[in-house]
């Protein structure tokens, strides 16, 4: 079943989706994901940093889809085009989709793909038998010609089917808690007519499905385990939020105490050039003090001789008086 490229945004995001994986496997497959012997040599051409490491993000890519696609069980998973969302809901819908138990990774495939392979053979697709007939395409959907070869495939012994109350496409499937308890008649949720490919398939999760081979814990511990990863991975989304929050709030907060320490630097420098232009002020008042007091001393020191010229011209004419007289 093709989904949409891996969106982020509302906007297709392939590339997101294939570094995704690539750091999926590199954690979960330690070392097989390297870019040892050619890949450094080819890298070595390059002239400048960038492009070397261009290149060697580029072969890690190619290797880890590579190593995704050698580990699916159709031939290749496609994984790395559809979100966990999506694989949940298409897996809940229609009752398609199993786990890789080598990677531990949900796996849809297109029903087209498996006419041109599967030919006479017995299996399980999308909750359906393959009859064992020439036409393949026409019988993917027919239900339960061999659901008992089906189901010991499977794993399942297929008396764990009996009791199940699990619904008919001719029942109303707007509400899906009544259309999963079953619509009465005793028998496996099928569409054999092509009008309901389209619609939910509605059934018992697990039962039939030939891709669940060593799965521990048997029918039911695939949902759960959606459930649990589902949970787990809205968990870890909270806390990327919140940790992303919490980031902003510290860059914030450094760019708020940058402002008030520029802020800071700004009235210091302004305080420092005000104490010197007071400095230099008190300075030249201090000059000008002297200068006055400077020449107020030379002109006492004129008033001072002129009164003693007087005083000896006054002598004088004294002198000259009595001389006279």
């Amino acid at each position: 079943m093709m989904s949409r490229a891996y969106m982020v945004g509302g906007h297709a995001d392939p590339l997101g989706a294939r570094d995704r994986v690539t750091a999926w496997f590199k954690q979960t497959y330690p070392g097989k994901v390297d870019l040892s012997g050619g890949a450094r040599a080819v890298g070595q051409a390059f002239a400048f940093p960038e492009s070397r490491r261009e290149l060697d993000e580029t072969l890690a890519r190619r290797a880890a889809g590579q190593l995704l696609q050698d580990h699916g069980r159709h031939g290749d998973t496609l994984l790395a085009h559809i979100t966990e969302q999506e694989a949940m809901l298409l897996h809940l819908a229609t009752d398609g989709g199993s786990i890789n138990p080598m990677t531990g990774l949900l796996e849809f495939w297109e029903d087209r793909d498996d006419n041109d392979t599967l030919g006479g053979t017995s299996g399980q697709s999308a909750g359906a038998s393959v009859s064992d007939t020439g036409d393949v395409a026409g019988n993917l959907h027919s239900g339960d010609d061999q659901a008992g070869d089906d189901w010991a495939d499977g794993g399942q012994d297929p008396s764990a089917f009996d009791g199940f109350d699990t619904g008919n496409p001719d029942e109303d499937e707007t509400d899906w808690n009544e259309s999963w308890g079953g619509g009465g008649d005793n028998k496996p949720s099928t569409t054999s007519d092509w009008e309901y490919r389209g619609k939910p398939h509605i059934g018992p999760p697990g039962i039939g499905d030939p891709d669940d081979h060593g799965l521990p814990g048997g029918d039911g511990k695939r949902s759960k385990d959606y459930h649990n990863m589902m949970a787990e991975q809205q968990q870890r989304d909270r806390q990327r939020q919140e940790d992303q929050q919490q980031a902003e709030e510290r860059r914030r907060h450094a760019q708020e105490e940058q402002k008030i320490e520029k802020k800071k630097g700004g009235l210091k420098n302004k305080l420092a050039a005000a104490q010197n232009n007071a400095r230099a002020l008190q300075s030249k008042i201090e000059e000008l003090n002297q200068k006055i007091d400077k020449q107020a001393g030379v002109a006492r020191l004129r008033t001072h001789n002129q009164k003693m010229t007087v005083a000896a011209m006054q002598i004088a004419l004294m002198k000259v008086w009595a001389q006279r007289s």
